[in-house]
């Protein structure tokens, strides 16, 4: 009663002796530990008035000099001695930082004491997905590959395996989600969910083995002083699997969410479900020959060859790109890819030929031809990771046989791969088992480059003389012999089927040979010589009618379609034709003299990698029907054929149309008159049993047969294909040759 009359009503605070006491904030320092973003309280203290009187009075709390978006505020009362205040922490304050602040009290205005508060900010919970750093866990989040392997192999996509125990062996997709709890917390709880938006993408376990899923819908609240204590936090770990692709990146999102002092606190990650949606094959940047469509086994082909004889780009020319796109579009997720060897698929699309063993004896399996054997550089796993564009790129460098294949695969699942997983007769058959995406086929071809020239016009072929001698009836009867006193042309039967023409007497004979003797060559005529022609001038004339030049007829449709099969394709230098190559009337059958004479205005030379027959319009070649290798006789096929007029006597048994030969480098030669003759020897009805083509049905072939000689391969008289004697069938490689081919390491000519 004294106190409330002293006090004069105005509820202030006073001694016993009704004196006016103040009531003040007790001075103590106040530790706070709470997550970024959340409201805290933490109780305060004042110097009462009780029990002296009884006062409404109380103290009112606030932060001085705060940082930036604080708020600290509360009130204390001056009957009990306690109260609390309040700290707002803003979501951008600094984690594991610690705010040191300072809180004052107030009475009427006047400041009534100071307390310190240390206030640190950590986050208490923390959701950690393997991989993925803390500032990148929302954006661009985590991926977790789509479980569609089959780790057990019981022939069932792992995902669609009824979780539970006793789980799948040989589990290994499922990746970890840790929630991990600062130790400072000893009370509250922990939930972890994933939330309706993941559209049921994800499965959630306590186990990797997928043996003890969470309840659906993938959800769990712990206890946060059961959870074990490990590396210094308080600890569980959740296993996810992706169970379904999304539908765009980030639509995953999992939640944990501590409560209890110092929270309520919460971590996201987001994560996205991927696969390899397609794999397929690619140029190489700029270096690479376009890919297009492989006219044998379907799929693309490539040509690894260099574009011209010196290549600045020649490292990458046999170089080729796989390219793998997974969905939804995500950065940085690792592709494993692999290149198998596949089966040549040569004999099941060839059935009917012949021995079709000898290029691919099985159907299945690695059967690339390679240099010195394997193995294969081309073949192996490697692994890339995607770009911006969800796109992985891997550099794939093949071999250079003409006919080796390849098929290419892709998948998230890095052991998917594997031979456990995906076989050998899969991949050949191209039926790829989940999550593995397989491409086409790519094929290796080789570009043949072809340089054409010819030689040019030629004179060599009358000359004039004088009938020094008359023989008849020899060297047969009917026949007729003279020694001709001319130009000593060093050529038997130069001028076989050719004329010998006296202006003085008007007489005119036919030539049935010719033999270059020491002095004055002898002349066989196909009649009796008249003596009114002794010592009178005469001219003989060959019977040859080729002109020159042409350039040779080396029709691509007709040989690409006989070396198709053995995947090389033929390509006309684009260099402007010269023709300018020296005329020879009758060539000498020798390698270094078709060289030379091949290679005498040649505009393109072969080089390792670049691959160049020179094919030259010649007139005709020196035959050697004795089998000696004579360099004798004009390579006429009507030597003799025409003995005393008639049509019993065939041509030479053997007739060069055509020469490549082992010294001669990169060149063949086809003989313009040598085949006009034979034409016209076939139009005239010898060389009984033969069918006789056009010269521009003839040319193509013989061409297509003197380049096989180029790549290696040798005569084959009596196998009845491309290779063997001239029968004016269309014939074509059999399988030992395409075999071959295909197995040569360059163009390097062999005996005709």
């Amino acid at each position: 009663e004294e106190c409330a009359k002293c006090d004069g009503g105005a509820g202030r605070c006073v001694s016993e002796t009704c004196e006016p006491v103040a009531c003040r904030l007790v001075p103590e320092i106040l530790e706070l530990t709470a997550c970024p973003g959340v409201t805290v309280t933490a109780p305060v203290t004042v110097l009462a008035c009780s029990p002296y009187c009884v006062a409404e009075e109380a103290v009112g709390l606030s932060g001085v000099d705060l940082p930036p978006d604080w708020m600290v505020f509360g009130s204390a009362s001056c009957v009990t001695g306690t109260g609390d205040l309040t700290v707002n922490i803003p979501p951008d304050a600094l984690v594991d930082h610690v705010y040191d602040l300072t809180v004052r009290g107030w009475i009427d205005g006047d400041a009534c004491g100071e307390i310190t508060l240390h206030v640190t900010v950590r986050n208490l919970v923390d959701l950690e997905f393997e991989g993925v750093t803390e500032p990148y866990e929302e954006d661009p989040g985590g991926f977790l590959c789509l479980n569609d392997d089959d780790d057990n192999n019981d022939g069932i996509p792992d995902k669609d395996e009824p979780p539970g125990p006793p789980g799948t062996a040989g589990e290994d997709e499922l990746r970890p989600v840790r929630i991990k709890v600062d130790l400072e917390v000893t009370t509250g709880t922990v939930e972890l969910v994933a939330l309706p938006i993941s559209g049921g993408r994800v499965k959630l376990y306590e186990s990797p083995d997928r043996s003890n899923p969470l309840p659906w819908p993938n959800h769990k609240t712990w206890d946060v002083s059961e959870l074990p204590i490990i590396a210094g936090y308080r600890q569980v770990t959740v296993w996810v699997e992706g169970t379904e692709v999304s539908n765009f990146a980030r639509d995953v999102h999992l939640h944990v969410q501590y409560i209890g002092p110092g929270g309520p606190c919460d971590d996201w990650v987001t994560l996205t479900v991927v696969h390899v949606a397609a794999v397929e094959w690619d140029e190489f940047e700029e270096a690479s020959t376009p890919l297009d469509g492989c006219p044998n086994n379907g799929g693309v082909r490539m040509f690894p060859d260099k574009r011209y004889p010196v290549d600045p780009a020649q490292a990458n020319r046999n170089k080729v790109a796989l390219l793998a796109t997974i969905e939804p579009v995500f950065e940085g997720v690792p592709v494993r890819f692999r290149v198998w060897d596949v089966d040549d698929p040569f004999d099941q699309n060839n059935p009917a030929m012949p021995n079709v063993h000898l290029i691919d004896g099985d159907t299945s399996g690695p059967d690339n031809r390679l240099p010195g054997g394997g193995p294969d550089p081309a073949v192996g796993q490697w692994t890339a990771s995607t770009d911006a564009g969800g796109q992985a790129r891997l550099t794939v460098t093949v071999s250079m046989q003409p006919g080796n294949n390849y098929r290419g695969g892709a998948s998230t699942i890095l052991d998917a791969l594997d031979d456990d997983q995906v076989t050998q007769a899969e991949v050949d058959a191209n039926a790829p088992v989940p999550p593995v995406a397989l491409t086409e086929m790519l094929t290796v071809w080789r570009k043949v480059w072809l340089e054409l020239d010819s030689m040019g016009p030629g004179t060599d072929i009358s000359y004039t003389g004088l009938i020094d001698e008359i023989t008849n009836n020899s060297p047969h009867p009917g026949d007729g012999t003279i020694e001709f006193d001319g130009p000593d042309i060093d050529d038997d039967g130069r001028f076989e089927g050719g004329t010998m023409s006296v202006p003085f007497t008007g007489n005119s004979y036919v030539i049935i040979d010719n033999v270059d003797v020491f002095i004055d060559d002898d002349y066989t005529m196909s009649t009796l010589v008249a003596a009114e022609d002794l010592n009178k001038a005469a001219t003989v004339v060959d019977d040859d009618t080729a002109v020159l030049p042409k350039t040779p007829d080396a029709n691509l449709a007709v040989l690409n379609d006989k070396y198709r099969n053995c995947y090389l394709e033929f390509i006309e230098d684009p260099i402007v034709r010269d023709n300018n190559n020296v005329f020879v009337a009758t060539l000498a059958r020798d390698g270094s003299v078709i060289a030379t004479k091949g290679l005498e205005n040649a505009d393109l030379t072969p080089a390792p990698n670049f691959w160049l027959a020179i094919v030259v319009e010649g007139y005709q070649c020196h035959h050697d029907a004795s089998g000696d290798n004579a360099t004798t006789g004009d390579g006429d096929p009507d030597r003799l054929y025409h003995i005393h007029g008639t049509a019993s006597q065939a041509g030479d048994a053997e007739l060069i149309l055509g020469i490549a030969i082992s010294n001669a480098q990169n060149v063949c030669l086809f003989f313009l008159e040598t085949n006009q003759d034979f034409v016209a020897q076939g139009t005239a009805g010898y060389w009984p049993g033969l069918t006789f083509r056009p010269l521009d049905f003839i040319e193509p072939r013989v061409i297509a047969h003197e380049v096989a000689h180029i790549i290696g391969l040798p005569d084959r008289p009596a196998s009845g294909t491309l290779m063997a004697g001239w029968s004016g069938a269309d014939s074509a490689f059999d399988a030992l040759e395409v075999t071959m081919v295909r197995s040569s390491q360059s163009l390097d000519s062999h005996e005709r």
